[in-house]
């Protein structure tokens, strides 16, 4: 059930003309509105302690057996399936990650649809566009993410051990099996961007903070946000060849997410899947991330940092169907979680990289065997920087 937001808009398939002042870098555009059927609520005042970051259920899930038959006749995203006996209890638990299997050193290259959301909030006509650089920006949100490390090689060892230089999400998978007994090498999960279209979005009655300042940021309902996604966003996509063999990535600019209520703000980003009608019935992955430039949270989130967060988490848990030992009490988990999502246990930690002279953020992620207390990972690592030293605990 949704929340207090309704939806007003229809999503035209094809490209529709922009809204005036508002640049889209010549790319076709797709428009759609949404709005809060009640009075606009108080802004929250966000901080670092509120980095906080979502993964909605995959609603109707198909069986993982269903799913891997979908992954073999390339109707869907390409994956692996296995399975792990974690230390901490000794339960055999199934999982699926993106890409092919790092034992028989397949590569797969996965194609990633960057959809920036020029969004405007119709009570003061804020807009916030990624496709534009504002504020002494050096970059787009836009362009800063094909540009940066998700899509592109940097660096070529981590600590003693040389993996090779890799997309930031490869080197995620290729150090979390490194260590496996009979990884190959030749493994690798790659990424291709591209950026078929922007979306126009008008949101009414829904809160800011500091509008019209280079501190400004907009705060939505997820609930009516993702509706929204799932029954008009996506289905319009189709006509410009996006389908669940895809993996789109919605892009924001300083626009943030709350559950219900502004109390509950701000989710930076989320990943989900759903049965999608536009691609057979067959499951659509898909995330959204906002690229922070507002400066609101402090040191804990910046630019490219919320998705490189949602990225590495759809590749590790693509269907949100990969269950865990508990764990918990660390990054934005204050109590316990019991799933393979390897952004949120060092939710606010990040590292950096340069790329063509600009300066990036990314967040640093738990590799897999952390959540399973085994010894997998490059250098024994159990975090790509080396944070985490030992196996989570299970969590109470």
């Amino acid at each position: 059930m949704l929340a207090a937001g309704t939806l007003i808009g229809v999503l035209s398939g094809a490209a529709t003309a922009q809204a005036a002042g508002s640049s889209t870098g010549g790319l076709p555009v797709i428009s759609g509105s949404l709005s809060n059927s009640g009075p606009t609520p108080a802004a929250a005042a966000p901080s670092a302690a509120k980095v906080h970051f979502a993964t909605l259920p995959y609603a109707q899930p198909q069986s993982r057996g269903a799913l891997d038959t979908t992954a073999r006749a390339a109707t869907t995203i390409s994956t692996w399936s296995s399975n792990v006996t974690a230390g901490q209890n000794g339960v055999n638990y199934p999982f699926t990650v993106v890409g092919g299997s790092p034992l028989a050193g397949v590569a797969k290259t996965l194609k990633v649809i960057e959809i920036p959301l020029n969004i405007t909030f119709t009570n003061t006509g804020d807009n916030y566009n990624p496709t534009t650089s504002t504020c002494g920006q050096p970059i787009s949100p836009a362009a800063g993410l094909l540009a940066g490390p998700d899509f592109n090689k940097t660096g070529k060892s981590t600590g003693s051990a040389t993996v090779g230089s890799s997309q930031f999400t490869d080197k995620l998978m290729r150090e979390s099996f490194w260590n496996v007994t009979g990884f190959n090498s030749l493994y690798h999960v790659r990424l291709k961007g591209s950026e078929p279209a922007v979306e126009n979005v008008s949101v009414t009655n829904f809160p800011e903070i500091a509008p019209g300042t280079c501190n400004a940021l907009g705060e939505i309902d997820v609930n009516t946000w993702d509706s929204f996604i799932q029954t008009q966003v996506i289905p319009g996509l189709h006509s410009f060849g996006v389908n669940s063999t895809d993996f789109p990535v919605f892009l924001t600019k300083n626009v943030v997410f709350y559950s219900g209520s502004t109390a509950n703000c701000c989710i930076l980003g989320y990943h989900s899947a759903f049965n999608s009608p536009a691609s057979g019935g067959n499951a659509q992955t898909y995330g959204i991330a906002d690229w922070d430039t507002s400066g609101e949270f402090g040191s804990k989130v910046a630019d490219n940092s919320a998705a490189s967060h949602e990225i590495g988490e759809w590749a590790m848990d693509p269907y949100v169907n990969n269950a865990t030992p508990s764990w918990g009490h660390t990054g934005q988990v204050s109590g316990c979680q019991a799933n393979l999502e390897v952004g949120d246990p060092l939710s606010g930690t990040l590292d950096s990289a340069t790329l063509g002279g600009i300066h990036y953020h990314v967040q640093e992620l738990a590799l897999f065997g952390w959540f399973f207390d085994f010894n997998s990972g490059v250098n024994g690592y159990y975090s790509m920087k080396d944070t985490f030293k030992t196996g989570a605990a299970l969590c109470s």
